[in-house]
């Protein structure tokens, strides 16, 4: 059947029916390379070596300035609870009629 749905749809042998990458594909056989840094444990690791940087965005979080306050407190906030999710809304109209159909009748 594999080979049927390929002719079909035109999906690659290294596919499952459904289009998706099957066990043991050749496309990309060692998954993502690592990277060769990260700007994260860069940072991560630049922080432990001054604490001081935490302590100075607490104490601008607690600056008379509202506007350097708020910065400071969501920055904290986000990297305590991570950001907000967002939620996006999207409306679209369709001017044609569209029909879809499978090989297998369905």
């Amino acid at each position: 059947m594999t080979s049927d749905v390929a002719v079909k749809t035109g999906a690659k042998p290294d596919r499952d029916g459904k289009g998706r990458f099957a066990v043991g594909n050749r496309a990309n056989p060692h998954g993502r390379p690592p990277a060769e840094f990260s700007v994260t444990e860069l940072l991560r690791a630049k922080v432990a070596e001054r604490p001081k940087v935490i302590l100075r965005l607490l104490d601008l979080a607690e600056s008379e300035d509202e506007n350097v306050a708020l910065k400071a407190i969501l920055g904290i906030a986000n990297r305590i609870d991570g950001m907000p999710h967002q939620r996006i809304e999207a409306e679209t109209k369709f001017t044609h009629d569209v029909t879809l159909s499978w090989a297998d009748g369905t």
